[in-house]
């Protein structure tokens, strides 16, 4: 035997020498843990913290910030200030972060078990998703026509979304930038594997190659079309991702140079709950992060099950994966939609068919669930900024875990909440059904006409041909006018005053010189059409800019697209102030600037509003005096309050009366009938909260499901230690 001498705290600030004696049969480590501490090394310790201690800085880390050079440094002032001085600095530190780590691998280990998957036929989702959400998948009655959902188009309904605030240092001064630190990893984990990844990866770099696009996609009147499967034309698909190209350029994207690891993609699912998680090490955000997800959960479920896809840019993905066939066999089997708060970057024609409140199988889900999940991960980014690949993984699991724990007593609580607000959405929209008095089945033919009219596809050949191109040509001259005194603002701003910040003036330039540049496009635009008119289109050209109703109505319509772009620009811009979570300097003078750039916007758009609203009442005056063509129709005023929010059944959106006029002088209801536009917004309302009714019901069976095989299982276990160790049985 070989005697240990140990120092131990004791009452009264006093140390007490004890020698322990450890041998061959009986090493350090574990006499130590008998008696309460735990090693900072399996081999020679030189520093053991009680256990008690260790758990409670465990728990402290998961609801603080996780900082143990900052737990330590405090520790050591306390030691210091009972008159206990350690010998070198760093010394608690490092030993006990090794304590740290071994007590979580520990603990970690204790949890594991292995579970015997069936890669045959399954009926129910695996155990790891009944693990990870019971309301979603706990349940034995799942997909049964006969029984709760059989009005449900989708079994489950998840999101998709991408944090770049989640990112990792490169390791600049070490030897190799992409050195790793010891692999470790949760047992449960959620993260997709690396080769996960670039398996999926490589499959959509050959798909793509394989199936090339032979034309090149165009704007034009003549090669607008539906796109099959998408029920959307080519030009609104395109102007989608026109939009977010233009967001994604402007924000700021994790650069692969200085971090290593850029961000984090998570698929969550209605209940706040994450699924899976992958780890992006590209600067941006690539469809195959999204595709290995959906792969990843088609591939722990029954084949014959539905998934509702809530996703930013679902439209574009989407239109990827029909045109090069990525997930072919599991396309069938998703519904999409895109998330409600990410719908103003969506055209209005993409919005009435995949917005969640406008189209069947979503309920009252909203694709809320990432904000919730990135907002409840903030605090972590200062420590995972710089912490090591692995350890930055295991952390996130742990934390993950911790939040899964904290949620699951309040499920039941999460179903009472939202059966209320579904219950007071259904009575509202009843009152306003009773109020419209208009047939329900009238409300869904004349929404089915909505659709049809405002999803479909310019016109290739027409009739009017001529007359679209004249008017064609007044909008170009409208947006020209508009443009310019935008252009005449900038000119102001770009003079330097005292009170004038740098920067600013730099902004100003840089938008003066991309608003000439549009400016220049617009007008050899608006040549080049001028140039191909007849002389029949020239004279009805100058007859028609001498009616007043349709000089206000293309005006109308150009301020009104002009206010669209401007609020959907201001409402990216104020995303990045929301994800802002950082609190350094660089972020906080970013922060201000952006919220700086933001106010100075506001002044133009609500001038915008006040010039688009005069001209909407002088429309109406002409209509009423009969000045206008027959048939016209008076465009919506935007209110005081509903200019910033840009939710899908705003003003904003809707270009009642400013469109061409293709009803022969009888516009439909839907368009002209303010009972009738209200009338199917309530019934939309209606539909979605008897759907969430539905899907309350068949998660509310799913708890009580998951709650008795749990119950079966403890009894089971009980009786089983209770054979073998009586003491243990409860």
């Amino acid at each position: 035997m070989t005697p240990l001498l140990s120092n131990c705290l004791r009452r009264r600030n006093t140390l007490k020498d004890q020698t322990i004696s450890v041998c061959q049969c009986h090493s350090a480590p574990q006499i130590l843990l008998s008696r309460g501490f735990f090693p900072c090394s399996p081999v020679t310790p030189s520093l053991a913290v009680d256990i008690k201690l260790l758990e409670f800085a465990r728990l402290q880390f998961l609801h603080l910030v996780p900082n143990t050079t900052g737990w330590c440094d405090a520790m050591e002032s306390f030691l210091n200030g009972l008159l206990f001085k350690l010998t070198t600095r760093n010394t608690l530190r490092r030993r006990f972060s090794n304590c740290m780590r071994w007590y979580h691998t520990l603990l970690d280990s204790t949890e594991q078990c292995h579970y015997l998957q069936c890669h045959q036929c399954i009926d129910r989702p695996s155990e790891y998703l009944r693990r990870r959400c019971p309301l979603c998948f706990g349940g034995k009655v799942v997909h049964d026509p006969t029984v709760l959902t059989h009005d449900i188009s989708a079994d489950f309904i998840v999101s998709l979304d991408a944090c770049f605030t989640q990112k990792r240092n490169k390791n600049n001064s070490a030897r190799d930038p992409s050195f790793r630190d010891t692999h470790r990893a949760h047992h449960d984990t959620c993260f997709l594997s690396e080769d996960e990844l670039h398996t999926m990866e490589q499959m959509v770099a050959q798909l793509r190659a394989r199936k090339a696009p032979t034309t090149t996609e165009s704007n034009t009147d003549n090669d607008d079309h539906l796109e099959p499967g998408m029920k959307l034309p080519t030009s609104v698909l395109n102007d989608c991702n026109s939009s977010f190209t233009a967001a994604d350029e402007k924000r700021e994207k994790a650069s692969t140079t200085f971090f290593a690891d850029t961000g984090i993609m998570a698929l969550i699912c209605r209940h706040d709950r994450l699924l899976f998680a992958a780890n992006m090490t590209h600067a941006g955000e690539r469809q195959h992060y999204a595709l290995a997800l959906l792969l990843k959960l088609f591939s722990q479920i029954p084949s014959h099950m539905t998934v509702g896809l809530l996703y930013d840019i679902v439209c574009q993905l989407k239109r990827s994966m029909i045109k090069f066939g990525f997930l072919k066999e599991f396309f069938p089997r998703i519904i999409f939609a895109v998330s409600v708060f990410h719908a103003y970057g969506h055209q209005w024609a993409c919005q009435v068919v995949y917005h969640p409140r406008k189209c069947a199988g979503f309920g009252l889900s909203d694709g809320e669930g990432c904000e919730h999940f990135w907002s409840s991960i903030k605090k972590l980014i200062p420590t995972l900024r710089v912490s090591g690949y692995h350890q930055r993984l295991f952390t996130l699991d742990l934390y993950t875990k911790h939040l899964e724990h904290a949620s699951l007593i309040h499920l039941g609580l999460w179903l009472a909440r939202r059966w209320q607000k579904c219950q007071t959405m259904k009575a509202t929209a009843q009152q306003a059904l009773e109020k419209c008095s208009i047939p329900v089945a009238t409300l869904r033919e004349q929404w089915a006409l909505q659709t049809i009219a405002q999803t479909a596809p310019m016109p290739r050949q027409s009739k009017q041909k001529g007359a679209q191109a004249v008017k064609a040509i007044m909008a170009l001259d409208a947006t020209i006018a508009s443009e310019r005194e935008e252009v005449s603002r900038l000119q102001a701003l770009t003079q330097v005053h005292a009170d004038v910040i740098a920067a600013d003036v730099i902004a100003a330039f840089d938008a003066l010189r991309n608003a000439r540049a549009y400016l220049n496009g617009l007008m050899a635009r608006r040549d080049r059409h001028f140039t191909a008119l007849g002389i029949a289109e020239t004279a009805s050209l100058l007859r028609l800019k001498q009616s007043k109703f349709l000089q206000h109505r293309m005006n109308a319509l150009a301020i009104k697209h002009r206010m669209r772009d401007k609020l959907r620009q201001r409402k990216f811009e104020n995303e990045r102030l929301e994800r802002a979570y950082r609190r350094t300097v660089n972020e906080l003078k970013h922060k201000k600037h952006i919220a700086g750039s933001m106010q100075r916007c506001e002044p133009t758009v609500q001038k915008l509003s006040q010039k688009y609203n005069e001209l909407c009442r002088n429309m109406a005056h002409l209509i009423t005096t009969g000045q206008a063509p027959q048939g016209a129709v008076v465009p919506e005023i935007i209110p005081p309050g509903g200019l910033w929010k840009l939710d899908v059944d705003d003003t904003i959106w809707q270009d009642i009366g400013l469109d061409e006029d293709a009803y022969d002088g009888k516009p439909p209801p839907w368009l002209c009938d303010e009972n009738v536009r209200a009338g199917i917004r309530s019934m939309l309302d209606h539909d979605r909260c008897m759907e969430e009714e539905r899907a309350l019901f068949r998660e509310r069976v799913g708890l009580q499901d998951w709650l008795v095989e749990e119950w079966h299982v403890v009894q089971a276990a009980t009786e089983a230690t209770g054979k073998f160790f009586p003491t243990l049985a409860f």
